[in-house]
């Protein structure tokens, strides 16, 4: 609640006060509108239909489309281009993630051409714009004007242009020999990126001419004249008395054309001062002008990818990795320093060029735009068969360039180099209908693959003897096969047996295509094949696949868990009665065509991306992609949709006949039922608050779970999303109609203004999981301050209306943020408060926490055999892998199995095997994964060879595809300084097996404090034992030792420095009769006596990698008797004196010799004084020291009746005794046994 509560009360007594007098009106909760605000603008390609096209970009915190959608607004009379007092409106506005493409088209007043902006165009947005996200739950105000005006290069704010002339880089297209004239008989014309024109063929201005140089052998001349013409300028030669024999109608093959990199002009109207991009030399092959990057230092394409694997951009699909010395991060801004638009192109597989529109540089990665038709490319709309070409020139810093052309090919999976042979592309068949024939070729068929850009009516290179039309018992091949978008259009002709009338199949035609059949992209880049047979009989619904023959294959049940395997790496597994029991590991399976018969529907109604599968025996299980592409769907949203349609099977025999459809319920998947009728719910509520939202329920019978369809009457006073929930915008009555198919209800809701007194109740939520959320920070620094906000915590609130509705969420701004006691800088638990720009406030949990020093592991080992081992008794995946302990430093208790987190950790681990072979974790050839298990590291490696990640096996138990050795002898892993270690914050309840998008977030634990190496030190074929890899550089060994005859100790030897684990230990003696010695350092005595032990350290490296020598070092071992046993038993009369000199105790040796001594001898201590007061059996402990060596035995006494001497005396003795006793200092033990 508002914190000035009791000051608007007040006011609003004086107000009333003063009413007669004044009229005071309170304004409702913003008519449900966000100020948004234009941050900047820039040009776009247009097209035939419009030739300008304008981006404008806001601030906006939600998504206005995707580049594909109008934008959703009323107003675009509010967006106009001006041009000399001239305007017209935008025709079309689309919105694409936070800009606006604007399209305007020629009017009577206002011609405009292609891509043409002239200096001193308009761009006005009037005050009072108003748009919406797609789905209008979030509406959007530009409050105040703006304009922008075109200054010859790019869009500043306001309406004026600047005064003086403008600094601008020229970028130099490319220079082609024209012929000349009499007197000039040299002419080359140079292409520039300019936006100014440079003049009619008049002088350019103010060009430097000696600065642009015609070059013939060891003769160079200048310019006579260059003309400015539009955006490129013409350079004349004349002979003058260079000697030079220059002819009008060509260049000599090795003639030069230098441009100098100082070299400047102007543009006609003085507006800017341009300066060409770099130096330019361009030499004439014979035919035409090249231009020569030779002096300039050779960068290397590294990779082209989908994704970036540097620097985790996910903006675009084409990434060019490259060895550039670059390092600076250009932001989002167009690169055009090195022209570098100019030196790459993209082919799709019909031969059309993709539009290389816009570049983006980070470091050594440039990632490019690429669009057709006006649309950027996504990895759903990326054709198999593509092909980027990367020329001569292409550079990101200009001191460095590509040297050769070189050419990459996208298989569907990856880019790979081209060099002018055919990829084979995995092509399926979905569906086949009946097209429109001709006289000639009387049946034409569409034939629908997965497969895209096939071509436009374009005649393509295919096996025509595998695909058949048959009629009864008679068939004809097809004749022509062109590709049409994802389409080929097969037209078939009459032969003598077979007459074929013009449109018209007959029930029973048979259309076949054969497994093996092919077909070649028009661009040659690929050669199209499919793998099964397809068969499709005409009936009355047209052209049907055949699948008479298959056995019946059911889907038993449709799971977010696998309920067989264990595998828990995506959320959609379909469980079947197939007979499969193989596992086809990680690979997409294509076997029989699977992805082809799946179908996901988003609940808005967009169908998704199922882009792979994985079989193991029953199960398929299938990774679908967010509709952002921004990775794999990882929660299920509610509504969403999978159909299956007849022809899915897993075996090649078998196959579902019937379409089945599964719906998400929130819960679970549930086979979809589809109502015969439904009502609104009867307690609906019919009343909303402005900015509030509401629900609009459905009531049908019992088990119908599909999704309705919902819309509104008149968007001004509400939208309503897919889900049905409804957002009041602004006061006024909306009728809302559901429908699903042909049955449609309606209902009326009254949108009202929130009361002052309900305002005051309002109240501010920060968006969490049900069970709350504590926001982790790392402790700030003055080099890296931190806070709430530079974490990037997508902070969403909401408001909590009177009647408790809520609003839609909305970001939460930075400063909304209160202060942090300590200002982050002091670990701790601490109340953040948000007040938003209404004064409501709301309170967030920050914990301020500090990165731990990672170290040594706790464990590290692999564990049980790979899945496909014999031995593995179907455990799961997991098994067999190298699992990590890290409970001393990891509080994570969540499975982190497909974050891209993981990446980053896997990219600070390299595994070399005992022969030489390097694993990484990042790159093109990354073979290393990682995953999270609560807090525990897996780690699994693809070796070289494999298909998929190999478990630990061996070859004789190996029953999968492919058997490639890892986890052996000698082997080693170094894990890098740095690498983080990660946990889960946030809900673990929803699935503890991954964390759940908007349940929680990720944060780094702590940092690797150094590289640490691993190597496996045993490995037997059953098991692989692992220990820290550190060298040692000496030993250390006590040079004497004494032990006794039968005895046993350790040699002792310890490596330097002391946590070094390499080396092996040998050990020998000199003379075994007196000490042996085992191969694990243990000593034995054998008899008395002196030898030697002579210990060997050898199997180092020193720190060049170098084998290091042995280290040999002797210790002297003396070999002593020992005392192995102390008895003895005497025997008393009651009553009489004992006299130690009077007995012996005897002691037995470890040599096997005994001696007695008598009990007064000075190595023999008694505990305790011997009574002989009473009879009965005693004993005694008694200790007998013997070179240093001090072993205890017992002393039995056995006191008897009869004789002694008097109590006198021996009251003396006792007394004797008891000081001799105690000058020994012998504590008395004594145990009686009663007679």
């Amino acid at each position: 609640m508002s914190r000035t509560k009791k000051l608007l009360v007040l006011l609003l007594a004086v107000c009333m006060a003063v009413s007669a007098i004044m009229c005071l009106t309170f304004s409702a909760f913003a008519e449900g509108e966000t100020a948004a605000h234009v941050v900047g603008v820039t040009t776009s390609k247009g097209n035939g239909s419009f030739p300008i096209r304008i981006h404008v970009n806001t601030d906006v915190s939600k998504s206005i489309g995707n580049g594909e959608q109008n934008l959703n607004t009323q107003e675009m009379s509010k967006v106009t281009f001006q041009r000399n007092g001239k305007s017209v409106s935008a025709g079309t506005i689309q919105g694409h993630g936070t800009q606006m493409y604007c399209y305007f088209k020629t009017s009577t007043d206002l011609p405009l051409t292609l891509n043409t902006l002239l200096r001193g165009d308009i761009l006005n947005i009037a005050a009072g714009f108003v748009f919406s996200t797609v789905d209008g739950t979030t509406t959007y105000i530009i409050n105040e004007e703006v304009n922008y005006i075109y200054d010859g290069a790019a869009w500043i704010k306001g309406t004026e242009l600047p005064s003086e002339a403008q600094e601008a880089t020229a970028n130099i297209l490319s220079a082609e020999r024209v012929k000349g004239n009499a007197s000039f008989p040299m002419r080359v014309d140079v292409n520039t990126n300019v936006t100014s024109s440079l003049g009619d063929q008049g002088n350019l201005l103010g060009a430097d001419l000696s600065k642009v140089t015609f070059v013939r052998g060891d003769v160079s001349i200048p310019a006579s004249v260059i003309q400015g013409h539009g955006t490129k300028f013409y350079c004349y030669f004349a002979v003058g008395n260079s000697g030079l024999d220059l002819a009008m109608e060509g260049a000599q093959e090795g003639d030069k054309f230098i441009i100098d990199e100082t070299f400047s002009f102007k543009s006609k109207d003085s507006a800017f001062i341009y300066t060409v991009d770099a130096g330019h030399t361009y030499v004439y092959d014979g035919t035409k002008f090249v231009e020569d990057f030779s002096s300039l230092t050779e960068m290397k394409i590294e990779s082209i990818t989908t994704e970036d694997v540097v620097n985790n951009d996910k903006d675009s699909i084409f990434f060019v990795t490259t060895d550039s010395a670059n390092t600076a991060n250009f932001g989002n801004d167009n690169y055009a320093a090195t022209n570098i638009l100019n030196y790459i192109t993209f082919t799709f597989p019909d031969g059309a060029a993709g539009d290389v529109w816009y570049c983006r540089v980070n470091g050594s990665v440039a990632r490019f735009f690429i669009r057709s038709g006006g649309t950027n490319l996504n990895i759903n709309t990326l054709p198999v068969g593509s092909v980027i070409t990367i020329k001569p020139g292409f550079r990101i810093l200009a001191t460095e360039a590509v040297q050769e052309e070189i050419s990459f090919v996208y298989d569907g999976e990856e880019w790979s180099e081209f060099k002018d042979t055919a990829i084979t592309a995995p092509t399926r068949v979905s569906r086949v209908t009946k097209g429109n024939g001709n006289d000639s070729y009387p049946i034409a068929l569409n034939v629908s693959t997965n497969m895209l850009n096939l071509g436009s009516l374009v005649g393509l290179t295919a096996d025509t003897a595998k695909v058949t039309y048959t009629r009864g018992d008679k068939s004809v091949n097809v004749s022509i096969v062109q590709g049409y978008g994802s389409n080929l259009l097969m037209y078939f002709k009459s032969s003598s047996d077979l007459a074929l009338t013009k449109d018209t199949p007959e029930k029973g035609d048979i259309l076949k295509i054969s497994a093996g059949f092919t077909f070649d992209s028009a661009s040659g880049s690929c050669v199209y094949k499919t793998s099964i047979d397809y068969v499709f009989v005409y009936g009355d619904n047209g052209f049907e696949a055949d699948l008479s023959s298959f056995t019946d294959m059911k889907i038993l049940s449709v799971t977010t868990t696998d309920p067989k395997n264990g595998n828990n790496d995506t959320v959609f597994f379909v469980n079947t009665d197939s007979s499969n029991t193989e596992n086809f590991g990680d690979p997409n399976y294509t076997d029989t065509d699977i992805l082809n018969y799946v179908t996901f529907t988003f609940p808005d109604g967009t169908v998704g991306n199922i882009h792979y599968c994985r079989v193991n025996n029953t199960v398929a299980r299938f990774y679908i992609r967010k509709q952002d592409n921004s990775g794999n769907i990882n929660k299920v949203e509610k509504g969403s949709m999978l159909t299956f349609s007849k022809g899915f099977r897993i075996l090649p025999g078998e196959a579902l006949k019937e379409d089945v459809t599964y719906i998400y319920t929130g819960s679970e998947f549930q086979i979809l039922k589809e109502p015969t009728d439904f009502s609104i719910a009867a307690d609906q509520k019919k009343e909303a608050i402005v900015g509030s939202t509401l629900q609009i329920k459905v009531e049908a019978a019992e088990g119908v779970n599909v999704n309705y369809s919902y819309k509104v009457d008149n968007k001004e006073y509400a939208t309503i999303d897919y889900t049905g929930k409804l957002t009041a915008k602004k006061a006024g009555k909306v009728t809302v109609t559901v429908s699903y198919k042909d049955i449609s209800k309606t209902i009326e809701i009254t949108v009202r203004d929130e009361t002052t007194e309900e305002k005051e109740e309002r109240e501010l939520v920060i968006e969490q999981p049900e069970n709350g959320l504590k926001y982790y920070v790392p402790v700030s620094t003055d080099e890296k301050p931190t806070s709430v906000w530079t974490q990037g915590f997508d902070l969403q609130g909401k408001y909590v209306f009177a009647d408790g509705s809520e609003s839609e969420p909305f970001a939460i701004k930075e400063n909304w943020l209160g202060s942090v006691e300590g200002d982050y800088k002091v670990p701790g638990e601490y109340q953040l408060v948000i007040t938003d720009d209404n004064e409501f406030e709301t309170v967030i949990t920050v914990v301020v926490y500090e990165y731990k020093d990672i170290g040594l592991f706790n464990s590290i080992g692999v564990s049980g055999y790979d899945i496909d081992d014999d031995r593995n008794p179907g455990e799961g995946t997991w098994n067999g892998h190298m699992m990590i302990g890290l409970s001393s430093y990891s509080t994570n208790t969540t499975n982190l199995l497909s974050q891209n987190e993981l990446n980053t950790i896997a990219s600070y681990i390299e595994y070399t095997t005992a022969d030489g072979k390097v694993y990484l974790g990042s790159g093109d050839d990354k073979r290393i994964g990682v995953w999270q298990i609560g807090a525990n590291m897996l780690v699994m490696i693809k070796p070289e060879g494999a298909t998929t990640n190999m478990g630990y096996s061996s070859e004789d138990h190996y029953k999968g595809t492919t058997y490639a050795p890892i986890y052996k002898l000698g082997d080693k892993i170094t894990f890098k300084k740095g690498m983080p270690i990660y946990a889960w914050i946030g809900n673990k309840t929803v699935d503890p097996n991954r964390p759940i998008e908007g349940e929680g977030y990720l944060i780094v634990e702590g940092y690797l404090d150094a590289d640490y190496t691993y190597y496996c030190y045993e490995e037997d074929g059953t098991k692989s034992l692992w220990q820290l890899y550190k060298e040692y550089t000496d030993f250390k060994l006590n040079e004497s030792m004494t032990i006794t005859a039968g005895g046993t100790a350790s040699v002792g030897a310890v490596r330097v420095p002391s946590d070094a684990t390499l080396g092996t230990f040998s050990y020998e003696s000199s003379d075994s009769s007196i000490v042996t010695v085992t191969q694990q350092g243990n000593m034995i005595g054998m008899k008395v006596g002196t030898a030697t032990i002579t210990v060997t350290l050898s199997g180092g490296v020193d720190a060049e990698g170098n084998p290091m020598e042995d280290i040999v070092k002797t210790m002297t071992v003396t070999v002593k008797r020992g005392i192995s046993k102390v008895e003895g038993s005497i025997e008393l009369k009651v009553g009489s004196t004992f006299d130690p000199s009077a007995y012996e105790v005897t002691v037995t040796f470890t040599d096997g010799t005994t001696e007695n001594i008598k009990l007064n001898d000075e190595r023999v201590v008694i505990s305790g004084t011997v009574d002989t007061s009473a009879t009965g059996e005693q004993t005694y402990s008694i200790a007998v020291t013997i070179d240093g060596e001090t072993k205890r035995g017992q002393l039995t006494v056995n006191v008897t009746n009869g004789g002694g001497c008097s109590s006198a005396v021996l009251g003396v003795n006792a007394a004797a005794a008891l000081l001799v006793v105690a000058a020994a200092g012998v504590v008395l033990v004594l145990r009686k046994k009663a007679h």
